[in-house]
């Protein structure tokens, strides 16, 4: 059986237009997985619903705003302190109250932080040399300071 030299080439040409078809769909599926990732972002972190779930203002270590966009819903979820989310409506008056509380927590903690800090920074020594020299100790006729340092004279 002879065949003819342009029955190879037709073989050839149909092998790669369908490694090129299935490359062009592989490349079309990554682009619209990537594409869907990076416009919606992780769902999994998107409040659905309100809950219903009053929280009491201990148990709230957090918060954070859930604005529409790429959520179905605006939202304040709250970050207790056992690490749990609650998805809350922003227009209740407790979330409203719950807020204001964890925010003049924050501010309060953050001035006791600052107030600490202030207070534990060493200030400049206003002792005299006469105090200094009976805060040290006699050894070999040369002063020491705390820890057995020399000073200098």
């Amino acid at each position: 059986m002879l065949h003819s030299p342009c029955e190879g080439q037709s073989h050839g040409v149909i092998l790669k237009m369908r490694l090129n078809l299935v490359l062009g769909t592989l490349l079309c599926i990554i682009t619209w997985i990537s594409l869907s990732h990076a416009t919606h972002g992780p769902v999994q972190n998107c409040c659905a619903m309100w809950s219903t779930t009053r929280l009491r203002h201990r148990q709230i270590k957090n918060y954070t705003m859930q604005s529409g966009g790429a959520c179905p819903i605006k939202a304040v979820v709250f970050h207790t302190v056992r690490g749990k989310r609650v998805c809350s409506n922003p227009n209740i008056q407790w979330v409203k109250d719950a807020i204001l509380k964890v925010d003049n927590d924050k501010k309060s903690e953050e001035m006791n932080e600052e107030r600490s800090a202030r207070d534990t920074t060493p200030a400049f020594s206003s002792t005299s040399n006469s105090t200094q020299q009976t805060a040290g100790v006699e050894s070999r006729g040369k002063r020491t300071g705390k820890g057995g340092r020399k000073m200098c004279s």
